[in-house]
């Protein structure tokens, strides 16, 4: 299908917890909905989101860490349009930067990963990498294509995570995930990947009604 699903064991089997971040999102007209990287006049505009990869994981001895990226679209149904075709790059970055990349870094830097661009309503990919900071860069195929979306991380090892873009984040979203969220992030629960699924699953049905 060349497409997996976080809600699928695709990621790890068992029981086994992983660490999590959750950004939530929204591609905008003229603002932060620049297409993929084939219209580089817009591209450099789409919403920037950084981790920081602390170490690697503790079940391996190559040093490198897993780490398995979700981007799934949201609002489709509710609005009854079809799927936009989505997918993301991933950018290795100086731990010294800060602040949003401008268009300069994308002319001038080759992304580490990308994943596929399809018209599914997730994408997902696994990547192995070695501890350092890294860019996740979703983006809609075509500029100007407009959608709420969920970014989610899964590592094996705890990430330090912070979103670059303040035009995007938690605005927008339907108060009844955003109450769940903040009460998962309150309690400082570490769920399982398939409790995190349900849940998440749970909500975005909910919010499409």
């Amino acid at each position: 299908m060349g497409h997996e699903s976080l809600e699928a064991d695709h990621v790890v089997k068992g029981k086994h917890r992983l660490e999590e971040a959750l950004f939530i999102g929204e591609w905008v007209k003229n603002v932060s909905a620049g297409g993929c990287a084939n219209y580089p006049d817009t591209y450099w505009t789409n919403p920037q989101y950084r981790i920081t990869v602390t170490d690697s994981d503790p079940t391996d001895d190559d040093e490198l860490c897993t780490v398995t990226i979700g981007l799934m679209q949201m609002g489709a149904r509710k609005s009854g349009e079809s799927n936009l075709t989505i997918g993301f790059s991933v950018y290795e970055l100086d731990p010294s930067s800060e602040g949003l990349m401008k268009r300069g870094f994308f002319t001038m830097n080759r992304p580490l990963a990308m994943s596929e661009f399809t018209n599914t309503r997730e994408v997902v990919k696994r990547l192995r990498v070695k501890p350092g900071t890294y860019m996740i860069f979703p983006s809609t195929f075509k500029p100007n294509e407009e959608r709420k979306f969920l970014l989610r991380v899964f590592t094996e090892v705890p990430v330090k995570e912070a979103e670059s873009d303040d035009k995007n984040g938690l605005k927008g979203l339907a108060p009844d995930i955003l109450k769940a969220l903040k009460e998962e992030e309150a309690s400082k629960v570490r769920l399982s990947l398939v409790k995190f699924a349900l849940i998440l699953s749970s909500l975005v049905k909910r919010s499409s009604h």
